[in-house]
């Protein structure tokens, strides 16, 4: 399949393709990694994203105002699912190439995932800076949502939760993306979501992506290797993975969304309200069964340092990748003593 393909039809030609090839896994508990993992595959994730492609547009029928949405909730498969949907739902307005999207905030054919872990400060901030007046969430909604809402109120739409979204069968009336038939030259400046800043110089600023965007984040991770030489990325490329990345981030949406939508890695995603630690990642190794890991340099320079979790990693992992900051050299070299390959993400 050609590479230059919008994520929407990305999603629609795996899923029929391939409808039972496994597109992710995440917990089977949401609070434990005792019970192992549980696989979402492609027709469920495309008869989910329908779901939710059907659910928005009865909830807010044809755009008249250039609506944008925000989604706030669990590091779960629903920003995945959410983004995919709101894509799907993208609305007309006054020029052709503006859509509605949903998940992260919403400018015209975006979705606006402003991270859980903002101040509320900051998300009222960047609500204001991106005219977003409507908040999809969870239910039960989070804590944050309700702390933010008692701040800022606003309209909001209730997602389903991912048991309920993957119940449905494929009765559901597929939901064709808007854009579909239009020229790969149309579609490729259009925004898919919005992120923002990490906010360590002050509030946080809004970022956009484009479809060219991440069409170039493929591209350049599958570029052949000069002759003689191997590349690190397609290590990236393949394999069921641990994922610590957060979805609502570019690097969880790059590598644990985009990348495996094009290409054959599988994302394995972590407890869903848990934060990242090491505990939980030798958690997840001793109950899980996947070949590599994306992980934080704290926790390798954490687990390195313990024989007995070192010796647990080697055993069940082929190598690691890490981003977020610099890995001591000291946790490297122990990780490589041990037979475990350590890359750098970025």
């Amino acid at each position: 399949m050609s590479q230059l393909l919008p994520i929407p039809t990305m999603l629609d030609r795996r899923a029929e393709a391939d409808p039972d090839r496994v597109s992710a896994r995440y917990p089977v508990s949401a609070t434990s990694y005792t019970e192992g993992f549980q696989a979402a595959t492609y027709s469920q994730m495309r008869t989910a994203v329908n779901c939710v492609a059907h659910l928005l547009n009865d909830m807010l029928g044809e755009s008249q105002s250039f609506e944008k949405l925000a989604y706030i909730g669990p590091n779960d498969l629903r920003y995945h699912i959410v983004l995919m949907a709101a894509m799907k739902t993208g609305y007309k307005v006054l020029i052709e190439t503006y859509t509605l999207n949903c998940g992260l905030w919403l400018i015209r054919e975006q979705m606006f995932f402003p991270s859980p872990r903002n101040s509320i400060v900051a998300q009222k901030e960047l609500l204001a800076r991106t005219e977003c007046r409507i908040l999809l969430t969870p239910d039960p909604e989070p804590p944050m949502v309700t702390g933010l809402l008692r701040e800022n109120p606003m309209s909001t739409i209730k997602i389903p939760s991912l048991e309920e979204l993957f119940k449905h069968d494929e009765t559901i009336i597929p939901y064709v993306y808007v854009h579909e038939q239009k020229p790969l030259d149309v579609i490729r400046d259009q925004p898919v979501p919005i992120l923002h800043t990490s906010g360590s110089t002050g509030i946080p600023k809004p970022i956009a992506y484009t479809h060219e965007f991440f069409w170039r984040i493929v591209g350049a991770n599958t570029l052949p290797a000069p002759n003689g030489m191997m590349r690190i990325d397609g290590r990236l490329l393949r394999g069921d993975f641990f994922s610590l990345l957060p979805a609502f981030h570019i690097a969880g949406i790059g590598w644990g969304f985009v990348l495996p939508l094009f290409k054959d890695s599988i994302p394995v995603l972590p407890l869903p309200n848990r934060p990242p630690s090491t505990d939980g990642f030798l958690e997840a190794v001793r109950y899980g069964h996947f070949d590599w890991a994306f992980v934080l340099p704290v926790i390798i320079d954490e687990f390195t340092s313990n024989p007995d979790a070192l010796a647990l990693v080697a055993e069940k992992l082929q190598y690691l990748f890490y981003t977020g900051g610099a890995l001591p050299p000291s946790a490297g070299e122990r990780a490589v003593a041990s037979g475990i390959s350590v890359y750098s993400g970025l």
